[in-house]
Parts: structure tokens; C-alpha cells; sequence
């Protein structure tokens, strides 16, 4: 994004923006950039709100993951270190939109050690869990602590899903 305001503290955390913009490893993906729901909504810019009615968007993050996991599954098998690490970073980020949006709330990276530990539905030692991801997000055992996690959302979706009927 070419728009330059600073983003607020709940949105900015160093590991996924450099000032206002992307990281430059982010930028380089295809496809939507993780967080840009939240981006767009805090610039006044007209997008969806994901957090306010989430199954849609957390179903499709679920069936994208089975794709994706096999795939970056095989990029540390290539020892790819730069894929690795963008294609990380990018699910880290998805994993806290669907932290945060199971909630009901819009992801607040800037913020979320402050915030994980109040959220209803969160896993089990998430604060110290998530943040291994983001301390050593290029290491095989964090793509597997991370399919840990997001396996341990979607159950307690589904569960959340069951408990509304």
C-alpha cells in the first residue's frame, strides 16, 4: 500500500509492517496480504469486516490451510529459507486475523500479548505458543507448533459453531 499514515499500535507490529507499509518479504507474495481487512478498515477504506461475521471467512481459512500445509511443508523440505520465511510470516498473520476474528474481534498484532490471555476462545498457552512462531518463524518446529494451533481453532470453532445451534 502506497498510503503512508502511521498505523495505530493495536494494528503495527514490526514483524509483518515497516512503518505503514508491508514488509517487503509480504509484498512479494501473490494473493491477499495478511491483516489488510484491518489495514483498509483503520484507512477509512471500504472493505469487508470479516470480524463481524466470521464462519465464511474462518471456513475458507480452514480449507486453505489443508492446501497450504502440504506445500509449505515442502518448502522446508527444499531447506528454502527465504520461501520459508515468507510464506511464515504470512500464515502467522493469517492465524491471528482467525485468533482474533473467532472472537469477534478485528487482529490487533500490535497489541495481542496484552489481549490473547482475555479472549474467550484462545488455545491452550497461546501467549507463549504464538510467540515462538514470531521468535523463530523460519524453524521447522514452528510450522508444526503452528498447524498445532490453528488444528486446535478449528475444533474450538466448530465446537463455538455447535454451541450457536
Amino acid at each position: 500500500m502506497d498510503d503512508r499514515r502511521v498505523l495505530s499500535n493495536e494494528l503495527h507490529h514490526s514483524f509483518f509492517f515497516m512503518e505503514s507499509d508491508w514488509i517487503g518479504i509480504l509484498k512479494r507474495r501473490e494473493g491477499r496480504l495478511p491483516l489488510s481487512f484491518e489495514v483498509m478498515h483503520e484507512r477509512g477504506e471500504h472493505t469487508d469486516k470479516p470480524w463481524e461475521a466470521p464462519d465464511t471467512y474462518l471456513n475458507q481459512y480452514f480449507m486453505d490451510w489443508k492446501v497450504i500445509n502440504p506445500q509449505l511443508g515442502k518448502l522446508f523440505g527444499e531447506r528454502s529459507k527465504c520461501n520459508v520465511t515468507t510464506e511464515m510470516t504470512a500464515q502467522i498473520g493469517y492465524f491471528l486475523e482467525v485468533l482474533f476474528w473467532i472472537n469477534g474481534l478485528r487482529a490487533s498484532p500490535g497489541t495481542w500479548k496484552e489481549i490473547v490471555d482475555t479472549l474467550p476462545v484462545k488455545p491452550l498457552n497461546g501467549k507463549e505458543r504464538i510467540q515462538h512462531l514470531f521468535d523463530l518463524p523460519d524453524h521447522y518446529v514452528s510450522f508444526i507448533l503452528l498447524d498445532q494451533l490453528i488444528e486446535e481453532m478449528h475444533k474450538k470453532w466448530k465446537a463455538n459453531c455447535v454451541e450457536r445451534l
